[in-house]
């Protein structure tokens, strides 16, 4: 059975005593738990309040925190508001979370903060429902093999300034199965990945997008506010398809943009738009600075990649330095 502390209330584990947390039983702490004993956890210990002591078993210990965070709304004609501020309770991200969200239907609320920095997570992340990272000022999250938001599952990012102290999150898949540096894995589409700020660097591996889709995916709905954003696909687009991928759907309302396209073993993709073979998608720009540019031949700065068709491409606004590859258009088709 579940376990509550109630908020200002002192769970005290003397020394001599013990207090075990079965498997399958969160206890969750509004108020102090205090271990001078031993306290062994092989279920989940959900913190809200204080935890004083260490913790021993093979369990979970869930820090909760409360953040701010900044955010933009999209007018009618795509121009970005203000940016507003907020507050959230979001679990603090350790070296050991693997595993972002649930298939519960619920938002999940997850932040990098100075208490865990800065933060190497050495395997794939994997993001399941409806998941919100906020990046502390001056923190840094790195995931080696990149982070997993496949079709169905959405990953939201978030700052809590505009500055140069943006919390940062390098999310690089090279060497991790043909996967994208943040969206599908091997033949899969990325899922809805927005982007509100923060230095957010995401590489693909051989075959994948940078930010979109997978080797043979495509690159699902990417929506950048702001921040800044740099995107590198190998044989997959900067942002959008992987290899033999379409572009899906993009949106670029603000913020500073980066996407390079590289040459895979099969060809290249777009800077943004369709991977190497793949067609450029729905690409619309109303604002930021934005530079897509190709390191290889037959594929568009904007649009599609090798052999892509261009798609359909609107810009509305912002700063916009598109360059294709060898014998590509700036913004259009692929060869």
């Amino acid at each position: 059975t579940d376990a509550t502390i109630p908020a200002e209330k002192t769970l005290v584990v003397a020394a001599g005593q013990t207090l075990t947390i079965p498997d399958d039983v969160t206890l969750t702490n509004n108020g102090t738990l205090t271990n001078a004993g031993t306290l062994t956890n092989n279920g989940t210990i959900t913190v809200y309040g204080e935890l004083i002591g260490d913790v021993g078993g093979d369990g979970k210990v869930e820090t909760m925190q409360k953040v701010s965070y900044i955010y933009y709304e999209v007018g009618t004609d795509g121009k970005l508001s203000e940016p507003k501020e907020c507050e959230k309770t979001a679990m603090v991200v350790t070296a050991d979370d693997t595993g972002w969200g649930g298939d519960d239907n619920n938002e999940h609320w997850y932040v990098v903060n100075k208490e865990e920095n800065p933060i190497t997570i050495s395997d794939r992340v994997t993001v399941t429902g409806k998941v919100h990272l906020i990046l502390a000022d001056e923190c840094s999250l790195t995931v080696n093999g990149g982070i997993n938001v496949a079709e169905g599952n959405s990953l939201t990012i978030y700052a809590q300034s505009t500055g140069d102290d943006m919390g940062t999150l390098v999310a690089d898949a090279t060497n991790n199965e043909l996967s994208a540096g943040i969206g599908g894995g091997y033949r899969g589409a990325g899922g809805t990945i927005t982007i509100h700020g923060g230095n957010v660097e995401a590489t693909g591996d051989s075959s994948g997008a940078g930010i979109g889709g997978g080797y043979e995916g495509d690159g699902g709905t990417i929506t950048i506010h702001g921040g800044m954003v740099t995107a590198t696909g190998v044989g997959g687009a900067g942002i959008g398809g992987g290899d033999g991928g379409e572009g899906g759907t993009i949106t670029i309302h603000g913020g500073t943009v980066i996407a390079e396209a590289e040459i895979g073993e099969a060809g290249c993709g777009a800077g943004i738009g369709g991977g190497n073979e793949g067609d450029g998608g729905i690409i619309i720009i109303h604002g930021g600075n934005v530079t897509a540019t190709v390191d290889g031949f037959r594929s568009a700065g904007i649009g599609g990649g090798n052999f892509g068709d261009g798609g359909t491409i609107t810009i509305s606004g912002g700063t916009v330095t598109a360059t294709g590859g060898d014998w590509s258009a700036g913004i259009g088709g692929g060869d």
